[in-house]
């Protein structure tokens, strides 16, 4: 009987090893779906004695797909398959998913490798941990507390001889660049401080100044010397006292220029007249060029109040973009055209008509100079010949000066 037979009830030891052969020939007889080739999986039959990596699977339509895979040598190659290939196909090692059994050290170690990497974008003084000095306490207050809040920066730095304002614009300069918002600088100063102002930003900052020389300006003949280096330092009466120069400089945008001895850029007033210097209008023109721009002195008031106003004026011509120097004002109100004169010769002997439509009010043909620093205060008046009613030129008083 069957039952009685040992070899029935038991199985010999080597069936469980043929078993899993058969059932792996019968998956292979039976083929691999085309939903089986995920990224990842080892397979065979694509390519002719060997076998695969899938990388990726483009789908098109539901029939057919584009395999992206990297073969033994480490070709990455792509071919397309049907539904018709899927005999052929074997899956050898399938796709796994994200599995948590790596070493924990070492992942402790990746993670905080990558803190130490991104630890220092988000320090908010970069620039005095990567830099080659110790800042003073108000080195710091200055530039971090007065300087970067300040956008767009239109700043009077005047400190003492000897606090470190140099030290002031490198951090500024340097902390605007690892902040992603300079890339155009131009640093004006006295022929005797070029030299210094290279050592110094290149050994404590590590940022490199080219320093403009007269060689440079004639070999830039293709466009202006000033769009080839971005960072440049130039000496004060050499820009002040060359009009080619100027012309190009006008032509330029910068996003910070830093100006040392300021004062030097300096104006008066004769009586109501105004004085200005090549190096005053070099100001202005730096102030139209730029979008932050940095005044250094250490003595910006010399006694007298009216040539310290035209001095901080220096701070508010606004930064203007090439566009908009260089395109034509429009009028503000079109110009009225003058009345004809009347034929009845009765209204030229009225005086109420008398030269009145040709003759405008003296106040209106009168323009007074304001300074932009106080638009409630009038410094001085035009030439008696622009006016000729006007005899004077004495500081017009406010209105609370006025008395009864």
């Amino acid at each position: 009987m069957a039952g009685d037979n040992p070899t029935a009830r038991t199985s010999a030891p080597g069936d469980d090893t043929l078993q899993q052969q058969a059932g792996s020939q019968a998956h292979q007889a039976a083929g691999t779906k085309l939903e089986q080739l995920t990224p990842g999986a080892l397979v065979s039959g694509v390519i002719v004695g060997g076998s695969v990596t899938v990388v990726d699977a483009t789908w098109h339509g539901a029939n057919a797909l584009t395999l992206t895979y990297r073969d033994g040598t480490g070709t990455v190659a792509q071919s397309l398959l049907y539904r018709d290939r899927e005999p052929s196909l074997s899956v050898r090692t399938a796709a796994g998913a994200y599995a948590f059994d790596g070493d924990p050290a070492l992942f402790r170690l990746a993670a905080e490798a990558l803190r130490i990497r991104m630890a220092a974008r988000f320090d908010p003084m970069l620039a005095v941990t990567t830099s080659d000095l110790d800042p003073l306490p108000h080195q710091i207050k200055a530039v971090y507390g007065e300087l970067l809040p300040r956008t767009p920066l239109r700043f009077l730095l005047a400190d003492d001889p000897g606090a470190g304002k140099t030290i002031m614009a490198g951090l500024y300069i340097k902390e605007l660049m690892l902040r992603g918002d300079l890339a155009r600088c131009l640093v004006v100063a006295p022929g005797s401080l070029v030299e210094q102002w290279q050592e110094e930003p290149r050994d404590k900052f590590g940022l490199r100044f080219d320093l403009l020389t007269r060689s440079m300006i004639d070999a830039a003949l293709d466009g202006s010397v000033f769009d080839q280096y971005p960072l440049l330092i130039a000496r004060m009466d050499q820009l002040s006292r060359a009009d080619d120069i100027k012309a190009q400089l006008e032509k330029t945008d910068w996003d910070l220029i830093v100006v040392d001895e300021a004062h030097r850029m300096s104006a008066h007033y004769f009586g109501a007249e105004l004085k200005t210097t090549k190096r005053y209008e070099l100001g202005r023109l730096l102030g139209r060029v730029t979008r932050h721009l940095l005044l250094m002195t250490a003595t910006p008031h010399a006694g007298k109040e009216e040539d310290f106003q035209l001095f901080m004026a220096l701070l508010d011509f606004h930064h203007q973009t090439r566009r908009q120097r260089h395109r034509p004002r429009p009028r503000s109100r079109p110009r009225s055209r003058r009345r004809p004169p009347s034929r009845n010769p009765r209204l030229h002997q009225h005086p109420r008509h008398r030269d009145h439509f040709y003759h405008p009010p003296p106040h209106r043909r009168c323009r007074q100079a304001r300074t932009p620093h106080h638009p409630g205060r009038h410094y001085g008046v035009v030439s008696a010949d622009k006016c000729s009613n006007t005899r004077s030129h004495s500081r017009i008083p406010d209105s609370g000066e006025v008395s009864g």
